[in-house]
């Protein structure tokens, strides 16, 4: 709750509003080896969305590479859609975590508006 003052008060209105449809929906497919579990608002301020490589293992020395190519296409659909940047502009942000079909965290990283600049 620290950094909630910098939220815009709007802000916090659509992001619980998303993480209602976001969990209404999951888990969903989203593609052929990743899935959506669910979200979870985070200190008030953070969406934290939660996906699962049901059917894959991720080796510990592939982990970096995983990270670096979802990073990139993630900041690819977050700037570039309505939805996340007007979120972004409102001072929220937004969590990406991955898991395995092992259950490992392969990947967890944020988006802010930082990142769409």
């Amino acid at each position: 709750m620290l950094f909630s003052w910098r939220l815009d008060p709007s802000t916090r209105e659509k992001l619980e509003r998303a993480v209602q449809v976001l969990n209404k929906n999951a888990p969903m497919m989203l593609d052929e080896v990743t899935r959506l579990d669910g979200a979870d608002l985070v200190e008030g301020q953070q969406i934290e969305m939660r996906f699962a490589l049901p059917d894959d293992v991720v080796p510990a020395d592939y982990r970096g590479q995983f990270e670096q190519v979802m990073r990139k296409s993630v900041l690819g659909n977050a700037c570039s859609t309505a939805l996340y940047l007007d979120l972004l502009k409102g001072g929220a942000r937004i969590g990406y975590s991955y898991r395995d079909s092992t259950g490992e965290v392969v990947s967890h990283f944020q988006v802010t508006r930082a990142d769409c600049l």
